[in-house]
């Protein structure tokens, strides 16, 4: 579970540096590391509202989590912007 904690600490540092705001969210594993209690769901709208407002945005998010909302997620909006 320690390199597994480190390398997702790592990611979120390189996103953390690459954009204006990081959201985080996930299953039972991310939460546990980042101590987050934000849905995949409203991680999503989290983001779509930051990026309205010409932010740049990174959603960390695992795989179980993205899974297990995968028909929430479908109907979620991201705009990129460049």
């Amino acid at each position: 579970m320690h390199d597994v904690r480190s390398s997702i600490l790592r990611i979120a540092d390189v996103l953390r540096n690459s954009f204006n705001d990081v959201v985080i969210t996930g299953s039972y594993l991310m939460n546990r590391v980042f101590t987050v209690k934000i849905n995949p769901e409203n991680a999503i709208n989290e983001a779509e509202v930051l990026s309205s407002m010409f932010r740049d945005v990174a959603v960390l998010i695992d795989d179980t989590g993205f899974l297990n909302s995968l028909g929430s997620l479908s109907i979620a909006k991201i705009e990129a912007r460049s």
